[in-house]
Formats: C-alpha cells, sequence, structure tokens
C-alpha cells in the first residue's frame, strides 16, 4: 500500500466522524484544511514542515473543536516521520475532551489511531518490498546487460579465432602445394626438358613439347593459386602484433580500427612500412614509446607512426621531396610502395618522428 492509498482511506474514515458532531461550517473547514496540510504532506515531504504544521495542529485543537476529527490522518503522518511525541500529545487532548463524556466518539478517535499505525506499518513494508523490487530489477538488467556484452565478446573472439585458424589453414595448404606439389611439377618439367633434348623421335617431339606446355601451364596455375591462398592468408592485425612483439627496443602501443578485409597490396605497404619504422627507431632513435595507429575511414585507410625521440631539425617530408630531404633507402622505399598505391605520405621530425600514411579504398 502507497502513501496515497493510505491517506485517502484515513480521509473518509475521518469524515465518518461526522456522524458524531454533524455537519457544521467548522467540521466544513477542518475537512478543508486538514485535507491540504495532508496534501503538502505527501507532495512535499519536508519533514521539519511536516513537525511544525502538526505541532501547530495540535496547539489549535482545544480552540477548534472540529479538528479533533482528522486527528488520525495527522497521526499517520506524525508515524510516517516518527514525531511520536505530538502523537502522544493527541491522545492525551483526546481522552480530556471526550473520556467519559462521549465514549463513541472517543472510542473512533481511538480505532482511527490503531487504524493510522496500521496503515503506516503496511506502507512501511510495501516501500521495502518496492525498494527490494527496484533493486532485484535494477541488479536485474545489470546481470543481463553484462551477459549480453560477454557472448558479444565471446561471439566476436569466437568469430576471429575461427578467422585466424581459417587463414593459418590457407597458409599451411599454400605451404604444403609449394613444397609438394610444385616441386614434383618442377621436376616433371625438368625430366620433359631433358626427354625432349635426348629424343631423337620425330613421332615423340610433339607430344612432349605437349606434355612440356600442359605441365608448365598447370606450374602457373599452381603458383597463381598459392599466390592468392598466401594472400588471403596474411592477417593484418596479427601481422603488426607480431612485429610489435619483437619490437625489444622500447614500448610499442597498437591502435587498430580497421574492421573490413583490407586489399594484400595495402596489407603488404603496411606491414612493410611499419617494419621499415620500427627498425629505423631501434637504429637511429632515441624514444621510449611508439604508437601505431591504423584506421580506416569511408574513403582512405590511414597509418600513424609516432614515437617521441628526439629530433635535430624540424622538417616535412612529403612525396615529391623525400629523394631531396632523405638518404635513407628505407624511406624511398616507403615512398614508392604508397605511390603505387596513389597514396599520401608525410613524415614529420617536430615533437618526435611521425609517418603518415593515407591510401585510398578504391584503388582502380
Amino acid at each position: 500500500m502507497n502513501v496515497f492509498l493510505s491517506h485517502l482511506i484515513i480521509v473518509f474514515y475521518c469524515l465518518g466522524g461526522i456522524y458524531f458532531q454533524g455537519f457544521s461550517k467548522q467540521s466544513i473547514i477542518s475537512f478543508l484544511l486538514s485535507v491540504t496540510a495532508a496534501a503538502f504532506f505527501y507532495f512535499f515531504e519536508n519533514k521539519k514542515f511536516s513537525r511544525l504544521a502538526l505541532s501547530a495542529y495540535a496547539a489549535m485543537i482545544p480552540f477548534f473543536p472540529g479538528f479533533f476529527l482528522f486527528i488520525p490522518l495527522f497521526t499517520i503522518e506524525a508515524s510516517r516521520i516518527r514525531f511520536y511525541p505530538v502523537i502522544l500529545f493527541f491522545g492525551v487532548e483526546s481522552f480530556l475532551a471526550f473520556f467519559p463524556s462521549d465514549i463513541p466518539f472517543y472510542l473512533f478517535l481511538l480505532l482511527g489511531t490503531i487504524l493510522s499505525f496500521f496503515l503506516e506499518s503496511l506502507t512501511k513494508s510495501y516501500n521495502i518490498l518496492e525498494e527490494k523490487y527496484k533493486h532485484m530489477r535494477d541488479d536485474s538488467t545489470e546481470r543481463n546487460l553484462l551477459l549480453k556484452a560477454r557472448n558479444q565478446t565471446l561471439l566476436e573472439n569466437q568469430d576471429y579465432e575461427i578467422h585466424n585458424a581459417t587463414l593459418q589453414e590457407r597458409n599451411r595448404i599454400a605451404r604444403e602445394i609449394h613444397d609438394n606439389v610444385g616441386h614434383m611439377l618442377s621436376r616433371s618439367i625438368l625430366m620433359t626438358g631433358a626427354l625432349q633434348a635426348i629424343n631423337q623421335d620425330d613421332d615423340c617431339r610433339e607430344p612432349l613439347q605437349l606434355l612440356q606446355d600442359t605441365l608448365s601451364q598447370a606450374m602457373d596455375n599452381i603458383r597463381a593459386s598459392v599466390h592468392n591462398l598466401h594472400d588471403d592468408s596474411i592477417n593484418l592485425q596479427k601481422s603488426i602484433e607480431n612485429l610489435i612483439n619483437s619490437f625489444t627496443f622500447c614500448q610499442a602501443h597498437l591502435e587498430y580500427d580497421i574492421q573490413n578485409d583490407v586489399p594484400s597490396a595495402v596489407r603488404y605497404a603496411f606491414i612493410s612500412i611499419i617494419k621499415e619504422a620500427l627498425t629505423n627507431i631501434s637504429k637511429h632513435s632515441s624514444a621510449t614509446l611508439v604508437n601505431i595507429t591504423l584506421r580506416e575511414h569511408p574513403s582512405m585507410y590511414q597509418l600513424m607512426i609516432h614515437d617521441n625521440g628526439k629530433t635535430a631539425s624540424k622538417k616535412i617530408i612529403s612525396l615529391d621531396n623525400i629523394e631531396e630531404q632523405s638518404n635513407g633507402i628505407g624511406l624511398v622505399n616507403m615512398a614508392d610502395r604508397v605511390r603505387l598505391l596513389h597514396g599520401i605520405l608525410q613524415i614529420s621530425q617536430d615533437n618526435g618522428f611521425q609517418i603518415f600514411v593515407s591510401i585510398p579504398i578504391n584503388l582502380n
């Protein structure tokens, strides 16, 4: 039972007391004042205001006997805020005013007071159960959200493991084809060439040439298939993580924000640029931290490599002037790879050494 319902029940109970005292101007005024005060108690819930109003009501009762009717209504409020002295004062006033002269009305007030305590007890129990329910609901909602997030993470990890296992299996198949079938075809081609060299029979010359052409075509197809399988088996994120794990010169941090598959040419370029950058840092830099960031935008891939090492000069190198500004073959190779992919390369030596690469997604 909530506070509003319990107050409403007591209001109707108090209205029944008019049966004992009859309708009068004073009873109507008492009703309006009491209901107004109860509304303030309900909506504002200010303990100081409630205590002040209850004390004022108790003080006015001897001068306005109509206020006796609504003592149970104010008793339930006093019980709610644990203002027990005023309840005792209500009881003393009622006893002195109506016992033994008007025992029925006194019993009416006593029963209303008991009902007020009972309803307040029910209201407290209801509020406690409601709070427990809210906590249980919130805890259940939080657990459900955590379980959903955990399940999503498990599914993503599972998909990643399956994808990684698929790539490893492709790489194994490509290696097996290259090491076994490729070598056997190469040996067959050499043997066919040797047979052609020592063959003296004109009737066998054309079949041997046809056999060599077939074996050569099969070798080309095998090479193309192995190359495609090997390209598909390269996991860009895993490859970069392996480079970082083997980099022991200083701390390296990777931020990888690419969701879709990256073309093999871009993968090779990024891996080569990162490998060259880490090699240069370990040889020439005094850095203690390297940040590597890869991002995918709607129209481009971005690679940023930044270290906190000290630089002697503050210059900016781009694709247009890299041959003039740089003596290292490694930076020139970076520029060549980016240029082939129609990308942008910018190297800055201000506040550390920074490499910025942008390659369009549509390479056609």
